[in-house]
């Protein structure tokens, strides 16, 4: 009971902002993009699409492929509240206030298997929950696909951990497999942050147990993962390869050269109660912008970890092994906060190796987003420190005042971020898309998946909603989301049909002749927007629709196969173990002693 209220209060105060009767919001942010994200969805499940891959909320209707390059999956409950009759407002809110309930849960249930002591997944579930970092990525940036991402982080964590020193963890590899999964859904970008430090941490769990089992259980994971991500990977992939988008038309020089401008200072990670507000400035000479502290509740817990390490009886196995784990995942936090900042070479350089991997690690665009990564990992340290004290006996006395000390430092901390973020920030107002506000771009942010050539001020000129025609009679037009219906009632050879919707791949022509015989086609004109070429005098009905190729459908086949497969593997495993408990407790012990004959 008493750790139900402690974990209440935690949920509670991290939560705060999303009390107010409004949705509050930092103007230059991203909330408005997660919010036609949202809306998006809704209208996509409305318009008959499922999965929804293309959106049309975004820019007066002309579709928009976010569904299918930045992963939805877990907005699907806010889209089906709203359409349920919520506002998006509300159903964002009660999205974020689930995130932050499924965090501390998470985070407590897993440290108290790792460590056996409530205590330390109560610390675990405030140090991460109110996390500064954490705080500003669901409040300040509302970026709402890395703070998902980041749920899934210690639930990744806990899997590696599972597999390498818990030999009887039989659901080992489905903690991994979740972990990942949800990270690729969530954020793709998230993958390459979460990346590295995995790694490291695979390559030294591998050089101490790599055992049958440790390998079985990391070959189902990466099958699971491949599985259960498989239906987002396959469109995902098929579009970075074959749209030209703006976010591909970066160089390596250009990212690096923009990951370069923003890397943080070192100092800016250990700056204390900094008001939570601002941009990043971009300015590496600059700390004058948004926070990027770690914040000194995860610091003192890495300072715990290292004086519980000096001092604490190492001879019990236990305790020595819990100083080699804390200690190899404090190195790789240390590598991450590196890697933050500008000491981090982010630069061009004359070894084209280098260049060639620092590229493709500057898809984070900022690499401040390891900070993320690194607090989950200080987490686990601190965790690990109190640990040490409370298993050691000399230093079991000072468990519960250094506890103390970190739990109050980390709410001190929340305190000051929320407080200062609600001072700051505006009204979002009942959000609608038939609003223009110019704070929302029209639901595109920096128009990411925009085709390369796409200029939206002169896309959205005018009368945006409506077809253009040049040779060519149209009547009973009509559009719905996706699909366009209308009849050509009369045109001439070279005619042409401009539509209100971008060219990507897949649209079809259903017409009232075979498509190979109408001598309709498809293409683009500079702007990027759709243009029926008519190259024969035609007349009949024209439907365009997007349609899902095959293999992506045999992509969501996979994994519908996995997460059934899954279930059955976890039931019989369930089933398996109990039957093996029952056998055991109803087994005849042996006689304790040999009776004398």
């Amino acid at each position: 009971m008493a750790v139900g209220a402690m974990l209440l209060v935690i949920f509670v105060i991290a939560s705060i902002p999303m009390f107010m009767t409004y949705l509050p919001f930092t103007p230059g942010h991203d909330l408005f993009f997660h919010l036609y994200r949202i809306q998006g969805i809704a209208d996509g499940l409305r318009t008959g699409q499922f999965p929804v891959r293309m959106q049309t909320s975004q820019l007066e209707g002309y579709g928009y492929p976010v569904s299918i390059l930045y992963g939805d999956i877990f907005l699907y409950p806010a889209a089906l509240l709203h359409l349920l009759g919520f506002s998006i407002n509300t159903s964002y809110k009660l999205f974020v206030l689930t995130i932050n309930a499924l965090t501390v849960i998470t985070a407590y249930i897993l440290a108290r298997r790792i460590f056996g002591s409530r205590i330390i997944g109560i610390l675990a579930g405030a140090l991460w929950t109110l996390a500064p970092y954490r705080l500003e990525d669901v409040y300040l940036r509302a970026s709402v696909g890395e703070y998902t991402a980041l749920f899934f982080v210690p639930v990744l964590l806990y899997g590696m951990y599972a597999i390498f020193f818990r030999s009887g963890e039989r659901f080992s590899w489905l903690w991994v497999a979740i972990g990942c999964s949800g990270i690729v859904l969530s954020h793709a970008v998230s993958v390459f942050l979460v990346a590295i430090p995995a790694s490291l941490l695979l390559v030294v769990g591998l050089i101490r147990h790599h055992d049958l089992a440790v390998w079985k259980n990391l070959l189902l994971s990466c099958a699971s993962i491949i599985g259960l991500s498989l239906w987002f990977l396959v469109p995902f992939i098929d579009y970075y390869r074959n749209v030209d988008m703006k976010v591909s038309a970066l160089d390596a020089v250009g990212k690096m050269t923009s990951a370069a401008a923003n890397a943080i200072q070192p100092a800016q990670m250990f700056m204390l109660f900094v008001p939570m507000n601002g941009m990043s400035s971009g300015d590496p000479n600059s700390v004058q912008e948004m926070p990027f502290a770690l914040g000194w509740s995860l610091l003192a817990g890495f300072a715990v970890f290292i004086v519980a390490a000096l001092l604490a009886d190492v001879s019990r196995s236990g305790l020595k092994q819990m100083v080699t784990i804390g200690g190899t995942v404090g190195v790789v936090a240390l590598v991450v906060m590196f890697m933050s900042t500008m000491l981090f070479h982010w630069n061009v350089t004359r070894f084209a190796w280098w260049n060639k991997a620092v590229s493709t690690l500057a898809t984070i665009q900022f690499p401040w987003r390891f900070l993320g990564v690194a607090s989950v990992l200080l987490v686990f340290v601190a965790c690990a420190g109190m640990f040490l004290i409370q298993s050691d006996g000399t230093l079991s006395r000072f468990a519960v005042p250094v506890i103390s000390v970190l739990l109050i430092l980390s709410v001190c901390e929340a305190g000051v971020a929320a407080t200062t973020w609600m001072e700051n920030a505006e009204s979002s107002g009942q959000f609608s898309i038939r609003e223009k506000d110019p704070a929302s771009n029209f639901g595109v942010m920096n128009g990411e998946y925009l085709p390369a050539a796409t200029d939206t001020g002169k896309l959205l000129a005018g009368d945006s909603r409506l077809a253009k025609t040049r040779g060519a009679t149209i009547s009973d037009y009509e559009k719905h989301g996706t699909t366009i219906d209308f009849n050509i009632e009369q045109s001439s050879s070279g005619a042409k049909v401009e539509l209100p919707l971008l060219m990507y791949p897949h649209y079809v022509i259903d017409s009232a002749e075979s498509t190979t015989n109408s001598g309709l086609t498809l293409t683009a004109n500079d702007d990027g927007r759709m243009v029926l070429l008519i190259d024969e005098a035609y007349s009949g009905h024209v439907t365009i629709r997007f349609v899902e190729p095959v293999l992506w459908r045999m992509s969501e086949a996979v994994t519908c196969i996995t997460i059934v497969a899954i279930i059955a593997a976890w039931a019989t495993m369930r089933v398996r173990g109990t039957a093996e408990k029952t056998t055991s407790s109803h087994r005849v012990s042996p006689p304790k002693h040999r009776v004398e004959e």
